[in-house]
């Protein structure tokens, strides 16, 4: 499927802004176009050299993103609204639908470079200058939209920002959040290695902290985070399955699991064979000194199940 055009189609109408100086300038209509002839090369121009121009409006304003690269353009119109070239120079921005900026550079032009292309709907021609930017120069993110920004200006006039809507930019892969999350909370986490043996089962508390992890879908939240170990000591394979997991605090709070864990708490573990990762809790205050990890795994001769709990200092 033909995304770009899909995209040219829905955009069938782009606003043409006025120069800065003149907040009275009349917007312009064009309809939207795929290129039929091929881009022209960006050539480059100092500032210090730029020729005059008649251009009074700019507009035709997009840009589309494949897997490669994304091209934008926009056009130079005269007071007449005759299409027409110009030298200057462009600031671009873009921004991610996180409010994130992934992009900043400039663009020289030399009135040489625009080319004239076709419109799609009218079969009307129509002046463009048209630029490519690598998909390797996009910083990555977790979101695949955002807003492209253009601040142009030429010898005789500087015009109002334009801005258009972006799809298709680059985004982590599962493995990339995974690891970026990983440093992060690495950062600040604590090291506890607390341990307790009971049963079956020997639980070692590696590390606990505060967890914000970028997620690829959705809003971010905050949890408190567990890092544990579990390991087998019995002869014999046994469920690890805690019973009534929990934080406590030194104000009476508690504090229950979230969605989302890495340490699976309901698997079988044969053996001397460990497991480990980590489960997520309920934020906590972040003015909290100390807490209790509680819950109840295995049970002794009599059926009473056996109690673990560690107490855990949130300053090193």
């Amino acid at each position: 499927m033909n995304y770009g055009l899909l995209i040219l189609l829905f955009f069938s109408v782009i606003f043409i802004s006025g120069c800065v100086e003149d907040e009275n300038q009349p917007n312009v209509q064009t309809t939207q176009s795929t290129q039929t002839s091929e881009t022209t090369p960006q050539q480059t121009t100092s500032e210090t050299t730029l020729r005059s121009s008649n251009a009074e409006f700019i507009g035709n304003f997009i840009a589309i993103a494949d897997e490669n690269k994304i091209e934008a353009r926009f056009s130079l119109m005269d007071s007449s609204k005759e299409y027409v070239s110009g030298d200057g120079n462009g600031q671009i921005r873009i921004v991610n639908s996180d409010e994130e900026t992934v992009y900043t550079g400039t663009i020289n032009v030399n009135k040489e470079s625009f080319g004239t292309y076709t419109l799609l709907l009218t079969g009307e021609n129509f002046l463009a200058y048209v630029w490519e930017i690598p998909i390797t120069e996009i910083k990555k993110s977790v979101s695949s939209s955002g807003t492209m920004y253009l601040n142009f200006k030429t010898k005789n006039a500087e015009f109002e920002e334009l801005d258009t809507s972006l799809w298709g930019l680059p985004t982590y892969t599962e493995e990339e959040l995974a690891k970026l999350n990983e440093e992060d909370y690495s950062k600040s986490a604590i090291s506890t290695n607390k341990q307790l043996s009971k049963g079956s089962f020997e639980v070692i508390v590696t590390r606990v902290g505060f967890f914000t992890p970028l997620v690829a879908w959705g809003d971010k939240k905050e949890y408190f985070r567990v890092d544990m170990e579990a390991k087998n000591i019995g002869n014999e394979k046994e469920y690890f399955s805690p019973l009534g997991l929990a934080i406590l605090d030194n104000q009476g709070n508690q504090y229950e699991t979230e969605y989302g864990g890495t340490l699976d708490t309901f698997s079988q573990i044969y053996p001397s064979v460990k497991k480990s990762g980590y489960i997520l809790f309920e934020k906590i205050p972040k003015t909290t000194q100390t807490i209790k990890l509680v819950f109840e795994l295995g049970y002794d001769e009599n059926y009473d199940y056996y109690s673990f709990e560690y107490n855990i200092p949130l300053s090193e």
